[in-house]
């Protein structure tokens, strides 16, 4: 395999992913028609197809943030353990953006980043929602 394409856009969604987005009411997420289905095969087929070698792996739309900040942070976790366990898997084919949950985002940005330092397997955080996700906050508003 000769590829030399890198996804830095690839969205992964777990199955207890799915279920916390079905138990959050957010079944047809940014007007899907269903949560769209996701295994690492199917990546992978599609990764061949297309010629890459590897992708970036985050969470999709709508993240992680349904109302409850202590599920946030817990189902954060969860994303960002799944997505180690898969690039550790698959050294070279996965790498992973760790997801910062908001809000708060300045103490979560601060726990993943240690996290990151921790677990060097971790490209860095995505920080969902800084454009659309938290109302009434725009990107470098104080």
């Amino acid at each position: 395999m000769g590829f030399t394409r890198i996804d830095v856009h690839a969205h992964f969604l777990p199955d207890f992913y799915n279920d916390a987005l079905v138990e959050a009411g957010q079944t047809h997420p940014d007007g899907m028609p269903a949560i769209p289905k996701w295994s690492r095969e199917a990546a992978f087929a599609m990764m061949d197809k297309l010629q890459i070698k590897a992708a970036v792996l985050s969470i999709s739309s709508p993240g992680v943030h349904f109302g409850d900040d202590l599920k946030a942070k817990q189902l954060a976790r969860r994303v960002n353990e799944e997505g180690t366990r898969l690039r550790q898997a698959h050294p070279g084919r996965f790498g992973l953006f760790a997801l910062t949950m908001l809000p708060p985002w300045p103490k979560a940005c601060e726990r993943e980043h240690a996290r990151k330092i921790t677990v060097p397997q971790l490209a860095g955080p995505r920080l969902r929602g800084l454009t659309s996700r938290v109302p009434n906050l725009v990107v470098g508003q104080s």
